[in-house]
């Protein structure tokens, strides 16, 4: 075993040992983070320049063996060697959050004279600089966000921070602004505006309240323990799709499970072959076989946030990582059906009375829809939050879902006919509103009180909705609705009106 420790991190040496040769110890980092490889592999690699390689590996081998810092046989290089920056990985990736925090002193392997290494090491050192110090900067936001659900913001927001300022990390990914913004906001710290500047440089839009995000942060997983706990007793090698509409609680769901350590979480991209999948991969330039392998060989477990809007190259690969059944738990969020059979499939629905109950008067305001009764939570205006909501759902879903709520008792077909929509359309409507969990198999609405405040608020359209309803209905049935489309009735209407009255 060995009896050195190599130091990477802030500066290059060996603990409390005087070895001043920078490329043989960049050489015992590589091995320590990359694992055993060939005598001609490195041989290649760190003395491509040089006219005997293999003799000048043999002479570094030499070397390092005098200090007990590796061992080797006639084919493999490998060390033992306790290395500082393996250690924090080892920290963060088990959830020993503050334990990685803490053991990061600086970046890995500051600087190096490149002519001294050459260009695939240097390469090598700056990627791993970069992953480690983003990979520290994740865990400061976790503990900021456990301090910021707890309603500490001021620690929350002072952490968020020191995120931002972790030496050597890459600049932030446009999906990290929003985070990191909330949690500076909440807490009302001075970097949350150069945070917004930075982004209103970068075409980045950040819109929120300090309210708004303290409501945010706050949120707990609310009503989804049973979800949580069947998650989190996945068995390696097995795979999980977590299924929902837009709005049903599948994001913070994920971030739950990231808090429990283990976890890496990729929120999908698009734009770029492969641009999910680059924050965990050394290359995107060796192919799909080459990508496929680092996906084999890599330990943690992955959480991968909306398939439906990732890139197609990070699809298939996923598709083909599945085939292998690598000796990881992986966890899909989507809103439609899995491509592949899962071992789990979670379908997220509207909150129940009963998951409710610790939240009088919840069930009753929101009719348990996850995004109204987020906003209920933070005592927000669930109109405007009805509204954000529906944003996301194409006319057709929007019309029929707000065509339901008019009507005292539900009727699809009614409401197909007013709307003029042919059967596919209306199928697809019904599909989006039942896997945004707004509505129930039968029309009934979710939260329809909301609803009818929603639209009450925009006059012209409940009266346009209401008077395509009314011409349809029974005159008993017809007048409150009537009512609603006052200002655009026509001579034609009289005789119906006449008859409702």
């Amino acid at each position: 075993m060995s009896i050195v420790k190599l130091i990477t991190l802030g500066k290059l040496q060996i603990e409390n040992l005087e070895f001043s040769r920078d490329k043989l110890l960049i050489l015992l980092a590589y091995l320590a983070l990359e694992g055993s490889k060939s005598r001609r592999f490195l041989a290649n690699l760190f003395w491509s320049d040089s006219t005997n390689p293999m003799n000048s590996l043999a002479v570094a081998l030499v070397k390092l063996r005098r200090i007990n810092a590796l061992e080797a046989d006639s084919d493999l290089v490998w060390t033992n060697i306790e290395c500082d920056v393996v250690e924090i990985k080892t920290a963060l990736r088990s959830g020993q959050w503050q334990r990685g925090i803490d053991a990061y002193v600086g970046p890995f392997v500051r600087s190096i004279p490149t002519d001294d290494i050459g260009s695939e090491i240097d390469d090598w050192i700056r990627t791993e600089r970069e992953n480690i110090a983003h990979e520290v900067r994740q865990a400061h936001l976790v503990l900021a966000e456990k301090q910021a659900s707890a309603g500490n913001f001021l620690e929350a927001a002072r952490i968020a921070e020191q995120a931002r300022q972790v030496l050597g990390a890459p600049p932030l990914e446009p999906e990290e602004f929003p985070r990191l913004y909330r949690l500076l906001l909440a807490g009302e710290h001075p970097a949350a505006e150069h945070l917004l500047r930075e982004a209103r440089g970068l075409g980045i839009r950040l819109s929120e309240s300090v309210q708004s995000a303290r409501g945010r942060l706050r949120q707990g997983l609310v009503g989804r323990s049973r979800e949580l706990q069947n998650l989190l007793s996945l068995e390696l090698g097995q795979w999980a799709w977590v299924q929902g509409g837009n709005g049903m609680g599948k994001t913070i769901l994920m971030q739950k499970v990231l808090q429990q350590g283990d976890w890496l979480y990729l929120p999908a991209r698009s734009g770029l072959p492969y641009a999910t999948l680059e924050p965990m991969l050394d290359s995107l330039n060796d192919g799909s076989e080459s990508l496929l392998q680092q996906l084999v060989n890599q330990q943690e477990n992955l959480l991968l946030d909306d398939w439906d809007q990732m890139d197609t190259e990070s699809q298939q690969v996923l598709l083909r990582l599945r085939n292998l059944r690598p000796g990881i738990k992986v966890i899909v969020t989507s809103t439609s059906e899995p491509p592949f059979m899962p071992d789990r499939i979670l379908e997220l629905e509207s909150l129940t009375a009963t998951e409710l109950e610790g939240f009088p008067g919840a069930f009753e305001a929101t009719g348990g829809v996850p995004s109204l009764v987020g906003a209920w939570l933070r005592d927000e205006p669930l109109e405007t939050a009805l509204g954000v909501r529906m944003l996301g759902l194409h006319e057709a879903a929007q019309q029929v879902h707000q065509g339901l709520a008019l009507l005292e008792s539900p009727d699809l077909s009614l409401v197909r006919q007013a709307l003029g929509l042919d059967s596919v359309v209306m199928a697809q409507a019904i599909s989006t509103l039942l896997s945004a969990g707004l509505i129930d198999l039968n029309g009934e609405v979710f939260g329809r009180e909301t609803v009818l405040k929603y639209l009450a608020e925009r006059p012209m359209l409940e009266a346009r909705l209401s008077l395509a309803l009314a011409r349809l209905l029974k005159p008993q049935l017809a007048l409150p609705l009537y009512r609603k489309a006052k200002a655009l009735l026509e001579e034609s209407d009289v005789p119906q009106l006449r008859a409702a009255h």
